[in-house]
């Protein structure tokens, strides 16, 4: 894998005739050892939009299907048809309940007895509806669903996506190992871009110094967590450490007041509390942060619960 390549470097051909041509000069023989080349861009709000929309047309589809059945949702048209005679006969099924008949006594009572779970249900509705998280009413699906696909292809026809990795995959374990070595500079060289110790032909395009690793597993890999920036790890970082502090600096301030001035039998249930509570909190705050790999939330993790 190489780290923060050239931003126009997006052409997996020259990568692979690099590659190919470093291990030539390596082995002294000319044969093709790059099976796979991967070019990854920095083209995150793009897929999150492509992901958002589909399952935005998914849902969609759900609560269309029960008017009618659409084969197409990329038929604007039809769709737009499909949400008006769903609201059309939704407004018509409000109209016509109980036929202004009041309810019965049974329905007032279970009405009654069922309030604060509806009242809370509405709450939560109206919280995820601000955030944004849960348009569940058709006509507003589909506005998001259009307004999504005119952002998509804003972003396809005027932004232009730079290289932010490369994954090259070798034929064998020896010509990976071998490229690994040639390849490898230290920090200073990698950051400066200053040649100390490489051979010249493991410049990449004469000029450039890679910045290369050997890939993590796929199955090791927090694949939703790719996109997230630097500095919103951190933040996130930083407040699971807060919270952990606190809850240490509670422990401290309250198990000797309650072993002095109570009894040693309530400072041991609270103590045997705290070590329960504690470790559940830390995994949940955990869960919150952002982490590219699962070695990296385990280092995270290790981290809090010592605090």
């Amino acid at each position: 894998m190489t780290k923060a390549p050239p931003d126009d470097a997006v052409d997996p051909e020259e990568w692979r005739e690099f590659f190919d041509g470093l291990l030539g000069e390596l082995t002294g023989e000319k044969q093709q050892q790059v099976t796979l080349c991967t070019i990854a861009l920095n083209n995150h709000r793009l897929l999150k939009n492509l992901v958002q929309r589909r399952k935005d047309l998914k849902l969609l589809k759900t609560l269309l299907s029960e008017t009618c059945e659409l084969s197409d949702m990329n038929d604007g048209a039809a769709v737009d048809a499909a949400v008006t005679l769903y609201m059309e006969q939704k407004i018509e099924q409000d109209a016509n309940v109980n036929d202004g008949q009041p309810k019965s006594v049974f329905k007032q009572f279970a009405a009654f007895i069922f309030l604060p779970f509806s009242v809370l249900g509405k709450i939560l509705h109206f919280i995820r509806r601000k955030l944004g998280h849960l348009p569940t009413e058709p006509h507003q699906l589909w506005g998001r669903i259009q307004s999504i696909t005119q952002s998509i292809r804003l972003m396809q026809e005027f932004e232009v996506y730079k290289a932010s990795a490369v994954y090259v995959t070798f034929e064998t374990e020896q010509a990976q190992r071998a490229a690994l070595k040639a390849l490898n500079a230290g920090r200073f060289e990698v950051w400066t871009n200053k040649r100390v110790l490489l051979e010249g032909f493991a410049l990449f395009r004469r000029n450039f110094i890679l910045d290369i690793h050997e890939a993590d597993e796929p199955d090791t890999c927090r694949w939703c967590d790719l996109d997230s920036t630097g500095a919103e790890r951190i933040i996130r970082r930083i407040c699971s450490l807060v919270v952990t502090f606190g809850m240490t600096l509670l422990s401290i301030l309250t198990l000797p007041l309650i072993r002095v001035h109570i009894n040693t039998i309530f400072y041991s249930v609270i103590l045997s509390t705290y070590n329960i509570i504690i470790p559940l909190v830390v995994q949940a705050m955990v869960s919150f942060e952002k982490h590219p790999d699962e070695g990296d939330k385990q280092q995270s993790l290790y981290i809090n619960i010592a605090l």
